[in-house]
């Protein structure tokens, strides 16, 4: 299947010409290993590109999170009204999922975002390691609604089950069904979101977002918002460059990585942030 990348190579210094500011969003839950693993990736940011001040962060919690340069997000409101608390229903990896996992995909609905065309979304436990992360905004995205990086190979158990769900089925554009059979499934750990286009494509989303949490905990450990968002939502690939995970059965590109994403759950028992010897094996892969 045709790739369409959207590569790396925009500097800062040539997006900012549009002069907008670019709106960061991360989703955290009140353990003080996630918030740590967060301000890890947002340090990282500000240490590449803070000079140009057009850096903004929100950061939604279902508990209070003051920080300085970063603005709150108050997730309790939007976890009430859509439902996005049956999520907890859902085991992960051994773990209660929490709804701060499933949150992302309230962005169109959130009140902060309102005036917002375009956000990038970073799971807590990335770190920004080279230029081209902040021109993704600039890009014309046509009709697709996210860019995410696309694995092949990864997530194939969820993409096996969903292709033999008449239900999910049911829902998945042809071209949508084209990639998953391709092997192309999409990590939503790095999403350019366009929040505009999303709200035109999907004007009834604060209806069908509830619909999507009731699939998620129907089919327990196979939807989860990830494959949600694989299964309804359309998306341009990214370059691999720009969520490349050291710790997981995801091959390492050979291109200089812009973004580190450590997936692996075992993450959390590290002492060190990130955990010893992952940022190197990207660094130095040839």
């Amino acid at each position: 299947m045709q790739q369409r990348y959207i590569k790396a190579g925009l500097s800062l210094d040539a997006y900012h010409p549009y002069g907008q500011t670019i709106s960061v969003f991360y989703c955290v839950n009140g353990s003080p290993v996630a918030r740590r693993w967060m301000e890890y990736s947002i340090a990282s940011l500000r240490r590449l590109y803070g000079k140009a001040n057009g850096l903004e962060f929100f950061v939604a919690s279902d508990e209070p999170y003051i920080a300085q340069g970063v603005k709150w997000i108050d997730a309790r409101p939007y976890i009430s009204q859509y439902g996005i608390a049956k999520i907890s229903q859902v085991k992960k990896h051994g773990r209660t999922a929490s709804p701060m996992q499933i949150f992302r995909l309230a962005a169109p609905l959130i009140k902060e975002f309102a005036n917002k065309d375009r956000i990038l979304y970073l799971d807590i436990d990335t770190e920004v390691v080279g230029c081209g992360l902040t021109g993704l905004l600039a890009k014309d995205f046509n009709a697709d609604v996210m860019a995410l990086v696309e694995h092949s190979g990864h997530g194939n158990t969820s993409t096996s089950i969903m292709l033999r769900d008449e239900e999910l089925l049911g829902m998945m554009t042809s071209h949508t069904k084209a990639r998953l059979r391709n092997g192309g499934y999409f990590n939503n750990g790095v999403m350019v979101m366009n929040l505009r286009r999303m709200r035109a494509a999907h004007p009834d989303w604060d209806k069908q977002l509830p619909r999507y949490i009731e699939m998620a905990v129907k089919h327990h450990r196979v939807v989860v918002d990830q494959d949600i968002s694989n299964v309804v939502l359309d998306a341009i690939p990214l370059a691999p460059e720009f969520n490349v995970m050291p710790d997981t059965d995801v091959a390492i590109p050979k291109t200089p990585p812009v973004l580190i994403h450590y997936a692996n759950t075992n993450k959390y028992k590290s002492q060190t942030y990130p955990p010893k010897g992952l940022k190197e094996k990207c660094i130095q892969q040839k």
